[in-house]
């Protein structure tokens, strides 16, 4: 288990990302800031459009600053030259994407292991590795199967699985159930809970949806590249959603209460 303190994970100053010059600059992420502590569920919640998964390629060191800088663990991390940026995150980083990213003629077993390479480990340390997380999320019967023959929500668990075997102290995830149907969704966020309450790990996701909330210990929505600590701050003009923002806050809100109770019977609760 990770053993974590409230101490500061992540600070973004005056993150701006654009694209273009001229009449085809495209200013995409506009003078964020934001800090993350160690242990934190950050959630980066906003329609699609608003910028949320460059800011997540941002905070991975995927892309460059064009202004501002994203520190982790003390470091600007857009200073870093590419070796430095690949220990950087062999050491530091997992990374979920939404379209899995499973190499297809590689098995499951063999896609989870894959990032082991990297450290020099024998094919066997590397699978029984990758086999024992494989247990852990109740996939291990697949590990034979290749990507295009199991379900999206295996491979996501998969997915996971590969960004989890360095055991890295940061999670960061781009729409994990954006692919997914109802139930494996709810199968996937089970387990990213579960990576959060029980490893300690610093999670950070973006999503466009708002139900998510209830699982976040902090969450900031983003805007057409602006961020926000609270939907009441969105200029209503901006919010293709604010009411059902406004409704996710008051139930985060309101944790004492009975969360299913309140989506099942929302107007006795109001």
């Amino acid at each position: 288990m990770l053993h974590h303190e409230n101490r500061e994970m992540y600070k973004v100053e005056a993150l701006t990302k654009s694209y273009g010059e001229g009449s085809a600059y495209n200013e995409v992420i506009k003078d964020v800031n934001f800090t993350i502590n160690s242990g934190e569920y950050f959630l980066i919640i906003g329609p699609s459009g608003s910028g949320k998964s460059t800011l997540l390629y941002l905070l991975a060191g995927l892309e460059t600053p064009s202004r501002g800088s994203v520190h982790v663990r003390g470091q600007d991390i857009k200073f870093f030259d590419q070796n430095t940026m690949a220990t950087f995150h062999r050491i530091n980083i997992g990374i979920v994407y939404q379209s899995f990213h499973l190499l297809p003629s590689f098995t499951i077993l063999e896609n989870v292991a894959f990032p082991l390479v990297l450290q020099g480990l024998r094919t066997k340390k590397r699978e029984e590795r990758a086999m024992e997380v494989l247990q852990r999320f109740g996939i291990d019967a697949l590990a034979d199967h290749l990507p295009s023959q199991v379900s999206g929500g295996q491979q996501q668990k998969a997915a996971i699985a590969r960004a989890l075997i360095n055991m890295p102290p940061i999670l960061l995830i781009d729409e994990p159930t954006g692919n997914l149907d109802t139930k494996s969704s709810q199968e996937v966020m089970d387990i990213i809970e579960m990576l959060h309450k029980q490893g300690g790990r610093t999670i950070i996701m973006v999503t466009h949806n708002t139900e998510f909330i209830k699982y976040s210990t902090r969450t900031i929505h983003i805007i057409d590249g602006k961020v926000y600590d609270k939907p009441s701050d969105i200029p209503s003009s901006s919010s293709p959603d604010l009411e059902t923002m406004n409704l996710m806050e008051k139930i985060k809100a309101n944790q004492d209460e009975d969360i299913d109770e309140f989506m099942i019977n929302p107007f006795d609760k109001m």
